[in-house]
């Protein structure tokens, strides 16, 4: 669309990073209809070093831009170093070091943007740095400032408290469910600054089960596991609860994919790796899309989660799902209707849950395509995307904005026409 109005997108990391975030960032920003976006990110790699590797760990990547519409941001050896003091003593400082390390963060990134961009969205991951510093450019250009936090309900308490800043101050805070809407309100966010927008995936490309099987030596039903392999993911009780199934006669694989963390690397060393135990860890788009097809059972059995994209995922490929009944989860996944829930940290019952879908094929099928209806008529990203976009026309259309409003380069720093490039939508 010739003339579309430009935004700016900040967030700590951005793919080929793994992450459902990352995911959201992208999708959203492909499938904008009035909006163009462009994007500014720290990391492109997976990591999970968030308050180092954000900081005095980031060299200095030249605000490179990296594909069109998307640049990197790092820090020159002397910035590292006035980062260091609080760096050292953020955890006993929060919100202080916060705000500091924030403002060595805030020229870097004013630099990128320009007067084509009219408001700045962050895409919470990680530490707050990168939020903040957005903020703050945010208003010394005069440009409103969205923030999608991802919001887990752990996130709370001192060590989050320059997070609660930053939410209490946006213009406008988006929230994935109505239980994230609840939790932002009950930690201070004006409930009229709150706005539940959602989530959703993009269709299905094509996939190749037998080509996923063969590769890993798959001969059994296959339970998939598609996230980061944290601790609170419910990796060791999804372990205990396949182990227990296949010692009782039930046969299956199961397949972890997602990037391995420090807990999931000690976990499997201690509890051994036996032949229906696959840990793939980071996969391309293909390899996931192909496991995805080929498996019996989708099951994240997550303990904190702001939405849970991988149900919308398998869902898209008719697979029944399985996570825990906590407040998120419970409202993107109906119990028995388009998946199962399950009280969170139960091995016992995770594996009943499996069972049953592995013994009742009608059952499994049913939840599945009930699971698929839901992600066409529910969780498209045209719907998404024109709730996103109504928040920003919002704030555009509040007093005191002016189309040059936080005007200040001559030169626009993503060197990208403002001309709309070919975006897909998707009902």
């Amino acid at each position: 669309m010739s003339g579309a109005r430009r935004v700016l997108l900040t967030t700590t990391a951005y793919p080929p990073s793994m992450g459902g975030v990352q995911r959201y960032v992208v999708d959203q920003r492909t499938n904008l209809s009035a909006f163009e976006a462009d994007v500014v990110t720290l990391w492109r790699r997976h990591r999970t070093d968030w308050l180092l590797g954000s900081t005095v760990r980031l060299p200095d990547a030249g605000t490179g831009e990296v594909e069109p519409g998307v640049r990197t941001l790092g820090w020159s050896a002397a910035t590292r170093l006035r980062m260091a003091p609080w760096v050292l003593g953020y955890y006993g400082l929060v919100p202080v070091a916060a705000r500091r390390i924030a403002r060595l963060m805030v020229p870097a990134l004013d630099r990128l943007v320009g007067p084509e961009h009219v408001l700045v969205h962050n895409h919470r991951i990680g530490r707050e740095f990168l939020a903040r510093a957005s903020l703050v450019v945010a208003r010394r250009r005069g440009l409103p400032f969205v923030l999608s936090p991802h919001h887990h309900p752990r996130w709370q308490g001192p060590r989050y408290a320059g997070w609660i800043e930053v939410y209490r101050a946006a213009d406008a805070v988006l929230a994935l469910t109505g239980p994230e809407e609840r939790e932002l309100v009950r930690l201070g966010v004006p409930p009229e600054r709150v706005h539940v927008v959602g989530g959703a995936v993009e269709p299905a490309p094509a996939a190749d089960a037998d080509r996923f099987r063969q590769a890993i030596g798959a001969r059994r039903p296959i339970v998939l596991f598609l996230g980061q392999l944290y601790r609170y993911k419910g990796v060791a009780e999804l372990r205990a609860a396949a182990e227990a199934l296949n010692a009782d006669g039930a046969r299956l694989d199961l397949v972890f994919i997602g990037p391995e963390t420090p807990y999931s690397r000690d976990f499997f060393a201690r509890t051994g790796r036996p032949d229906w135990l696959h840990v793939l860890g980071t996969v391309d788009e293909q390899t996931k899309w192909d496991a995805i097809e080929a498996a019996a059972v989708v099951c994240l059995p997550s303990g904190q989660e702001s939405f849970g994209r991988v149900y919308l995922e398998g869902w898209s490929k008719g697979k029944p799902v399985i996570g825990c009944r906590i407040p998120a989860v419970s409202e993107v996944v109906e119990d028995g209707e388009t998946g199962l829930l399950v009280p969170h940290g139960s091995a016992p019952d995770l594996a009943a849950a499996i069972g049953r879908l592995l013994e009742d094929p009608a059952l499994a099928t049913r939840l599945g395509e009930r699971g698929r209806r839901e992600a066409e008529e529910r969780h498209s990203w045209a719907a998404v995307t024109g709730r996103i976009e109504s928040v920003y026309e919002g704030l555009l259309a509040g007093p005191g904005r002016t189309a040059t409003a936080g005007v200040r380069p001559p030169e626009a720093p993503f060197g990208v026409p403002l001309t709309r490039t070919s975006r897909r939508r998707h009902g």
